[in-house]
Parts: structure tokens; C-alpha cells; sequence
């Protein structure tokens, strides 16, 4: 669960940033940001160089989550934390990424292409630092992918019903006891050595009920637990 923790101890730092954002000053500070955002580009090739930037700075680019000695992932994290708290006050930027789908699809599968053409490759024959490059591709990887969904989503699940309400408001929960779950599911499914497809769909969909039935039956019965676990 590395990810509550830091989550947890970002919200606090930069709680006055929270506040700055929802005052009026702050709308109008990020009414100016936004547009420029949304100018040559910007939301697509910006996060890709602030990464650069980062990955120069650090030489030791290992991520351990033990929170007290994760300086790269912490940096990396936090711009992604920023990033986020930022860009879900800005309308405008997701109708621009709306607007650029598939520029970033195609962006997203060309990198894709060329991550796997690069991970094939045998590494003498690679004149430059392969780490650089293979995190540079990794980070246009996903970037671009994380701007597809967004302006897909923008697009053709721009609406609401009742299924869609009752999953946002447990989607915390879900987040907090998946993995959990899913490694005790797992667990007990592999020893069974059935085909990977069949093993596939049982730790699904047992994922998904255990989840369930933990948060209607036990979570939500309590306001302690639902305060823990991130509900109203």
C-alpha cells in the first residue's frame, strides 16, 4: 500500500496549494496557466521534458518505495501529483486533449513501437546511454497514452448513470483493497495449476466481489471505516 502513504503525506504538504487553487486569485492564475497549456502543445510535450530534467539531476533512478529514501520517485510522483491537482482545475485542457485524441494515439502507439524495437535490440550495438533513452520512451509511453484515455473518455463517456455514480463513489475503497485482494486470490488460484486464461478471469472477477462485499458489508457499516477508506 506505498501509494496511500505517499499520496497521504503529499495531501499534506501541499494542502496551501489546495487552497491557493480553489481561492479566486488562484482561478486566476490558473486561467493564465491554462491557456498557455494549451499552446504549441504544450500538455503533451511538457511533462516529457520536466522528466528529463529530473532524470539528469538524479543518478541513481531506482524506485524502492520505502518512502524515507526515495528521492527520484518522490520528485517524479509529486510533478505527477501537481500535475494532476492542477490540470482537474482546468476545463480547458481537457477539451484540448479531447481535441487531440488521435494525435496522441498515434503518438502513443508509434513510442509503444519503438520501446519494443528498443528493448530488442542487443545493447552493443546502442551508441548511447540505454537508460536515458528507454526512460524517455517510457515516459512518452505512458504521457501519451494517459492523454488518449482523457480525450476518449472526453469524447464518447462524457455522461452519467446510476452504475457510474455508484462506481465513483467506491472507486477509493476498490483502489485500497484490490491488490491486496488480488494477491490472496492469486495465490490460492495458481496453486490450483489451471490454464492461465481460466486463472486470469477467477482472480478477476473474485477480485472485483471481494471487493464488494467487503465495502458494502463492512466498510460502509461504519463511519470510522468509511472515513479510512476515503468516503463521505
Amino acid at each position: 500500500m506505498w501509494y496511500v502513504l505517499y499520496l497521504f503525506h503529499y495531501s499534506i504538504v501541499f494542502l496551501p496549494l489546495f487552497l491557493i487553487i480553489m481561492s479566486q486569485k488562484g482561478v486566476f492564475i490558473l486561467a493564465k496557466i491554462e491557456r498557455w497549456f494549451v499552446k504549441r502543445l504544450c500538455i503533451i510535450w511538457l511533462p516529457i521534458i520536466i522528466y528529463m530534467v529530473i532524470f539528469s539531476v538524479f543518478t541513481d533512478h531506482s524506485i524502492n518505495h520505502t518512502f524515507y529514501n526515495d528521492w527520484y520517485a518522490h520528485t517524479i510522483f509529486i510533478m505527477a501529483t501537481i500535475f494532476g491537482v492542477i490540470f482537474s482545475r482546468m476545463s480547458g485542457i481537457w477539451l484540448y486533449l479531447e481535441s487531440k485524441r488521435y494525435l496522441s494515439l498515434i503518438i502513443g502507439i508509434v513510442s509503444y513501437f519503438c520501446l519494443l524495437i528498443f528493448f530488442f535490440l542487443p545493447n552493443e550495438i546502442i551508441p548511447i546511454d540505454k537508460e536515458l533513452i528507454w526512460g524517455l520512451i517510457c515516459l512518452i509511453v505512458k504521457w501519451s497514452w494517459v492523454c488518449v484515455v482523457i480525450g476518449f473518455s472526453r469524447r464518447y463517456l462524457n455522461f452519467t448513470n446510476k452504475i457510474l455514480r455508484y462506481c465513483n463513489s467506491v472507486v477509493y475503497p476498490y483502489f485500497i483493497l484490490h491488490q491486496t485482494v488480488m494477491i490472496v486470490v492469486g495465490y490460492y488460484v495458481f496453486n490450483l495449476c489451471m490454464s492461465g486464461v481460466l486463472a486470469f478471469f477467477i482472480i478477476v472477477l473474485s477480485t472485483f466481489a471481494i471487493c464488494y462485499i467487503v465495502c458494502e458489508l463492512f466498510i460502509k457499516k461504519s463511519s470510522v471505516h468509511m472515513f479510512f477508506f476515503g468516503l463521505r
